[in-house]
């Protein structure tokens, strides 16, 4: 799987048992394993309850989990949080979703906070939530439309639909640049075709777009015109 950090988000959105980045060799592959077992019998008393559809003995399994092994307390508020949501307890939710986000921007829990503030009719900070995501997660489809939500519940639904739109052209985009990688680091046809690197590079600025605004980094982009175009096979 790619490594960037972009990737990495967008790929854990569908909620993976674990992410392995290239290159990898047999030894960290069989070791992930090794862990993943480990994991797994340590949640066995949330993943029971969980098929028994019982939130309140997921709640207490998880809270004596997180405090038997402190490796688990995140994972366990995430199984918490679902919990309390199960069980209608919001107000506890949104306190431990508050807290987290105020300790490490957690995208999980951006979008259960946003979620929850838009059932409660709380729009504006909803947005606010959503539009907070974004700036960290750009990547993340869920605050994408989780924002779009709110904005059509605002009545400004011509805001939510250049969201979206938005959302489709980085979809496009994330696309377009894995392919353009692919080709240019493990070229697969048999035949020479140019590359326009400057637009490989511009789109893998983009992708940490975020980040250099969040650190306040500007870029300047002053790229040789020789290196516009290069074949590859």
């Amino acid at each position: 799987a790619e490594s960037s950090q972009a990737m990495v988000l967008s790929a854990l959105e569908h909620e993976p048992d674990a992410y392995l980045t290239k290159p990898f060799n047999r030894a960290s592959l069989i070791q992930r394993l090794d862990k993943l077992v480990e994991r797994k019998d340590a949640l066995k008393p949330i993943l029971q309850a969980l098929d028994k559809h019982d939130p309140a003995a997921v709640l207490a399994a998880s809270a004596t989990l997180s405090q038997q092994d402190k490796r688990y307390a995140p994972l366990c508020q995430r199984y918490r949080a679902g919990a309390l949501r199960d069980l209608g307890r919001q107000d506890e939710l949104e306190t431990l979703l508050t807290g987290i986000l105020a300790d490490r921007a957690t995208p999980w829990a951006c979008m259960a906070l946003g979620s929850l503030l838009h059932s409660r009719n709380q729009l504006q900070r909803a947005r606010e939530v959503y539009e907070k995501g974004l700036q960290q997660f750009a990547m993340l489809p869920g605050l994408y439309d989780g924002l779009a939500a709110v904005l059509e519940a605002l009545g400004e639904e011509k805001k939510a639909q250049h969201l979206l739109e938005e959302a489709i052209k980085e979809s496009d985009r994330i696309k377009d640049l894995i392919r353009s990688l692919q080709e240019f680091n493990r070229p697969t046809s048999g035949t020479l075709k140019l590359v326009d690197l400057h637009k490989v590079l511009d789109s893998m600025l983009l992708l940490h777009k975020s980040d250099f605004k969040r650190k306040w980094i500007a870029l300047v982009l002053d790229y040789a015109e020789r290196l516009h175009l290069a074949p590859v096979e």
